[in-house]
């Protein structure tokens, strides 16, 4: 293939490199505030970016659950872990109209009910979480990491 014909397809693509800004990305400046020890900044970053981007509500949401842990409010970090879990296995479910319109459109179209590690390793936050309050759940959250 000819040089310029090359060029003609690589710069387009190259230009669209610089715009896509990933979840990690956009975390690092939460993640600077959270090492620090800012966790009210932490908290106030991810709440900007929840309503910049709806769309990653589930993982700013464990984001915001971490916060909370580790600002000492393991009850409301529950409940947040619990929200997300709850949405995940909700989303794990079979949905014929989702199924029909993948197939039709694109495969990668499926919501996301999160991976099998992160499945597990939700619960098991669950169960660290619950021990950090009452700890009147954390078996039954390790019995479901288990089965997960």
């Amino acid at each position: 293939m000819p040089r310029p014909r090359l060029l003609a397809i690589i710069l387009p693509c190259l230009a669209l490199i610089p715009g896509c800004a990933t979840h990690i990305t956009r975390l690092e400046p939460v993640r600077a505030a959270f090492h620090r020890g800012d966790l009210d900044e932490a908290e106030r970053l991810i709440a900007a970016d929840l309503e910049k981007h709806p769309g990653d509500a589930d993982v700013l949401t464990l984001d915001r659950a971490l916060v909370a842990l580790a600002d000492g409010r393991p009850i409301e970090a529950e409940d947040l872990l619990k929200e997300v879990r709850d949405r995940f296995d909700h989303l794990e479910q079979e949905s014929p109209v989702e199924d029909a319109w993948s197939m039709l459109s694109d495969d990668q179209q499926r919501s996301y009910a999160g991976e099998d590690h992160e499945k597990v390793l939700l619960r098991a936050m669950l169960a660290i979480t619950n021990l950090s309050s009452d700890g009147g759940d954390a078996e039954a959250f390790s019995y479901q990491a288990a089965e997960k």
